[in-house]
């Protein structure tokens, strides 16, 4: 099965055998920049190996989730790594969104038929791509 999952960050723990390699692959294979979480560090990075002589885009943590400070922890470098690809360097404020929604059912912008209007502070601009 094939599904886009370009643009898309997926977390797998417990990512580095059995069913949750199996996951990382089939996300990685898609198109999903996949991150793994594994107690055990040394399979972690032979599936980060795999997957990235595959060409796919994969990071590997070691962690256990019922760890909440290296969750948070492994959360913070995830969104930093996020973030740097976005041109504005920050997530959108609630209110940003509300007012992109507000501009499009404003009787102003009636004539506006089938518009698409990204509110992600350059990411579609291509700014995802490793240059």
């Amino acid at each position: 099965m094939h599904v886009n999952l370009s643009n898309q960050v997926a977390v797998v723990t417990g990512g580095a055998q059995g069913i949750g390699r199996a996951i990382v692959r089939a996300l990685a294979a898609n198109g999903a920049q996949v991150a793994i979480i594994d107690l055990d560090r040394a399979e972690a990075e032979c599936a980060r190996q795999e997957i990235l002589e595959a060409g796919g885009t994969v990071s590997a943590f070691e962690g256990d989730v019922a760890d909440a400070e290296r969750m948070t922890e492994i959360a913070r470098v995830i969104a930093e790594s996020l973030l740097s690809h976005i041109p504005l360097g920050r997530p959108a404020t609630v209110e940003e969104i509300a007012h992109a929604v507000l501009f499009l059912v404003a009787p102003e912008s009636s004539y506006l038929n089938g518009v698409v209007l990204p509110v992600d502070g350059g990411w579609l601009a291509g700014y995802t791509r490793d240059w």
